[in-house]
């Protein structure tokens, strides 16, 4: 079975309260502090796999993910996050699945042939946020979630996978950051448990 059989479809996600639960995670997994290189080194990597397999929506998953990291060490909040999405009705509704059918999501992004100008789009966006550009995390997140869209996954798989997605790693086993190189990726060790279903959810 495919790891995306196991995920949700979602019809509504609070978004803010996931980005303040990934940061809960992320900064007692990894570590405080921008870690830009760190997070530059492993957003690389999963562009590859992104090239790879362009139809996988993990790996989109996984890009975004890495993305929204950079965008709360970079100092930026749940709500700044929202606003830099550009979708005003999401600042007050938070939910991902309604943002990502009509607010986020132009005809042009989803009619593009494949991942490759997404990619292009989302190196450019890497080197901008490595430079000190803040916004560019958002807009790098924002090009992985699209992408996902592109691939032909729907918005409600897309909230079901980012939410699968952090639950997955919050079961998983990590390094102790301090003795991590902050200027390289850092990998899991093993689950201690398996995926739990994540919250601020409501399945389909």
């Amino acid at each position: 079975m495919s790891e995306s059989a196991t995920m949700p479809t979602l019809r509504t996600y609070d978004f803010a309260a996931h980005l303040e639960r990934q940061r809960a995670f992320s900064e007692e997994t990894f570590g405080p502090g921008a870690r830009t290189r760190g997070l530059v080194d492993h957003i690389r990597k999963e562009i590859i796999e992104v090239a790879d397999a362009p139809d996988d929506l993990v790996e989109w998953i996984d890009l975004a993910l890495l993305f929204l990291d950079g965008a709360w060490r970079a100092g930026l909040s749940a709500a700044e996050v929202l606003l830099l999405l550009g979708a005003g009705g999401m600042a007050a509704s938070r939910d991902l699945v309604t943002y990502l059918t009509v607010a986020g999501v132009d005809a042009a992004e989803l009619e593009e042939p494949g991942a490759r100008r997404r990619l292009e789009e989302i190196a450019q966006r890497l080197e901008a946020a490595a430079a000190g550009d803040r916004p560019a995390w958002v807009s790098g997140a924002r090009h992985a979630l699209c992408g996902a869209l592109a691939a032909g996954h729907k918005p409600g798989a897309v909230a079901g996978a980012l939410n699968w997605k952090l639950a997955r790693n919050e079961a998983r086993d990590w390094p102790d950051w301090r003795e991590a190189d902050p200027d390289r990726a850092i990998e899991h060790l093993r689950e201690r448990r398996g995926p739990a279903a994540g919250r601020g959810s409501a399945p389909a």
